[in-house]
């Protein structure tokens, strides 16, 4: 079963202990459920069809139990919701990263304020930026993970 995320709200300054967001879950690609968190460090809400619901909470803790900080844990709905919205946000960041030349070096993300195609980008990464990598020339999903590896940050 694939998880994913569309119409997503997140609100900032509402987030305490969680994320308070708001968004439509998804099953395999077909819309399934409303998700909402209230910020406030509890579990999420799910709005809709329950048997949808249970049967996406079921799929999850069918799932082999994850081990994060030397913690192992049993994922359940809210686990995979939580990454869905993980990924949404590094998928957003990448779209927004990729409007200009961008290179992953040391850890980094560096963006310039130029199109990939311009003439002068390249040379100018050959010689200041021998072994970055042009995001640009990635496909979309490894540029999502490249800007989701820990420790990477953008410049």
């Amino acid at each position: 079963m694939k998880i994913t995320v569309k119409n997503v709200k997140i609100s900032p300054a509402a987030s305490e202990e969680t994320l308070c967001f708001e968004a439509v879950v998804y099953l395999d690609g077909k819309e399934a459920f409303l998700a909402r968190n209230e910020g406030r460090g509890g579990c999420n809400r799910y709005i809709g069809d329950r048997k949808l619901v249970e049967q996406a909470d079921a799929y999850a803790r069918s799932l082999p139990e994850r081990m994060e900080q030397g913690i192992s844990y049993q994922p359940d709905l809210d686990t995979l919701v939580d990454d869905a919205i993980s990924r949404w946000e590094l998928e957003k960041q990448a779209r927004a990263i990729l409007k200009t030349a961008a290179i992953a070096v040391d850890g980094q993300i560096l963006t310039f304020k130029c199109a990939s195609t311009h003439p002068d980008f390249r040379p100018h990464v050959a010689k200041s930026h021998p072994n970055a990598t042009i995001l640009n020339d990635l496909p979309f999903d490894e540029v999502v993970a490249v800007i989701g590896r820990p420790g990477s940050s953008v410049q």
